[in-house]
């Protein structure tokens, strides 16, 4: 077992770790203390520790590519560093006054650029379930089906499970009996589908080609409509400009925007995926997907229960795509 640190100068403002790692990108992250958080990158354990002006990122894991280098790319990669963030901050704001107040408070939020069997899966463990209990789905799939790294602060870390690990005629059972419900099924045939397809490989092809058809492939999967396909698309298929739409982003649409068509309207219906998504990417581009995610997290602290005085609800009605408590 090898570990090897690495220090990345970057200011604080520029690397929101709480609200990307803690609010719903990723399920493999916890806070282990003020500004230090402990999860899993790959193959690796992973300790941060932030500070004002810089970030220590401890990797601990077995192989030869667990050199300073390598580690430097993996981390640079994964929290996607070289995004020149301010300068598009300073875009979305001149673009949009609303985005401009929210910005002030919300700064440095970027979006991780995962592994994209790591998400899709980890997405169809969200199907109607709040943070805490889709963290722990995914905990068991790691444990039971992936590779034990090492344990830190009194935390046994397992890799992601390989498609390789989770060909198995009974993984539906074995996922019913660890209490995931339907979503076993779901996990099970897509498992199938996409060892057919070419497995990994397949996934990481979608990165090349046009969103749209990267989003339409994802949804002849099991278990993955429009909205987890967008999230997939956005957090580990480079599809920078996919907007994931469900009730949240809806009411922030309808309070903060009053968009033709969607001002008025008492639910989120399928024909506001045809104006909803399109009125962001026209109003903040290429990276439409980025600012969204901001707007969606600003709002989530602004109407936490905290804020709001009202107690909060395990299982809350409205259904999330990434960072409120509860996903579809």
């Amino acid at each position: 077992m090898a570990n090897v640190v690495v220090q990345v100068s970057i200011k604080k403002s520029l690397l929101n770790l709480n609200c990307m790692l803690l609010q719903g990108q990723s399920f493999r992250w916890k806070r282990i203390g003020l500004d230090t958080f402990l999860g899993v990158i790959r193959d690796y354990a992973v300790v941060i520790e932030q500070s004002q002006d810089s970030c220590s990122f401890s990797l601990t894991g077995k192989g030869e590519g667990l050199t300073e280098s390598n580690c430097r790319l993996l981390v640079t990669d994964y929290f996607q560093l070289n995004f020149p963030l301010s300068d598009y901050y300073e875009t979305w704001a001149n673009a949009d006054n609303n985005f401009a107040v929210k910005a002030d408070r919300y700064p440095g939020v970027r979006m991780l650029r995962q592994p994209p069997l790591e998400n899709l899966l980890s997405f169809i463990c969200s199907q109607n379930n709040n943070i805490s209990r889709i963290t722990d789905l995914v905990s068991k799939l790691c444990s039971n089906f992936g590779s034990r790294i090492c344990s830190l602060h009194g935390t046994d870390l397992y890799s992601f499970p390989t498609l390789e690990a989770l060909d198995d005629p009974h993984l539906e059972s074995k996922l019913r009996k660890m209490a995931f419900g339907y979503r076993a099924s779901y996990i099970a045939n897509s498992v199938k589908i996409l060892i057919e397809r070419g497995g990994e490989d397949w996934l990481l092809g979608l990165r090349d080609i046009p969103y749209e058809e990267a989003r339409s492939s994802l949804e002849e999967l099991p278990g993955i409509g429009r909205k987890v396909a967008d999230c997939i698309c956005l957090m580990s298929l480079d599809k920078s400009n996919a907007v994931p739409l469900d009730t949240h982003v809806f009411q922030i649409s309808q309070r903060d925007y009053k968009i033709p068509g969607v001002k008025g309207s008492q639910k989120l219906s399928k024909a506001h995926f045809d104006i909803i998504p399109p009125f962001f990417q026209e109003l903040f581009g290429e990276y439409a997907g980025w600012a969204h995610t901001i707007l969606f997290c600003a709002d989530l602290k602004t109407n936490s229960p905290a804020k709001s005085g009202k107690p909060e609800r395990k299982e809350p009605d409205d259904v999330t795509h990434a960072k409120v408590a509860k996903y579809d």
